[in-house]
């Protein structure tokens, strides 16, 4: 997270430069046509939680570094949209909350969890799901060549966890990286919640 805390300006600008359409064309048919609940978990510069927003959704933008929950907020201003400090795998606030969501959106997260926390992490994203509803994760295969941390993705692991979690996995799109970076490419995993959810809300 401290990679973020010092570069949240540049890395927001750098994110901001592509639209959410072009980062994921791939999974735009298996998004919900109603406007519903949004949970986006890890949703750095905004730019996900802001589309989210303008086609009606109503959005808990979850966003552990500070510095990028500020550049979030002061570029996607909006009253449907309730930025939130919380981080995988605990997600403490959101499951102390009694909202649950059409929408679970982790985008560019994974590879930032150890294999060890990603059984808690997936089964905590899935708990607050609506039955029916669609948990979307990104998985970005490539070094950082920054700096940064990042482990091995999979998605036969996602899928395997998804199993053992209780949710079917109904999509895998490919992708390349749309800020054009040397060996990094992405695989985009839908999967549906089967479960029952309780209640349902909107942000403060």
């Amino acid at each position: 997270m401290e990679y973020y805390q010092r570069h949240a300006r540049a890395l927001a600008a750098r994110y901001e430069s592509i639209a959410f359409e072009t980062a994921h064309a791939g999974v735009l048919p298996w998004l919900p046509e109603a406007a519903g609940c949004v949970l986006d978990v890890g949703a750095g510069s905004g730019r996900d939680a802001g589309w989210f927003a303008a086609k009606g959704h109503a959005v808990f933008a979850v966003e552990p570094a500070s510095a990028m929950r500020e550049q979030a907020a002061a570029r996607h201003p909006s009253d449907r949209i309730c930025w939130i400090d919380d981080r995988l795998p605990e997600l403490a606030w959101v499951l102390e909350q009694p909202f649950t969501y059409e929408v679970v959106w982790c985008s560019a997260i994974w590879m930032h969890l150890a294999p060890v926390e990603r059984p808690q992490a997936l089964q905590r994203l899935l708990l607050r799901l609506l039955p029916g509803g669609r948990l979307f994760l990104s998985l970005r295969q490539g070094e950082s060549g920054d700096g940064r941390t990042l482990y091995d993705v999979s998605v036969d692991e996602v899928q395997r966890l998804a199993s053992a979690a209780g949710a079917l996995s109904v999509a895998v799109i490919a992708s390349e990286d749309a800020l054009a970076r040397d060996g990094v490419s992405w695989q985009h995993v839908v999967l549906e919640a089967v479960h029952h959810g309780s209640g349902a809300g909107e942000p403060s």
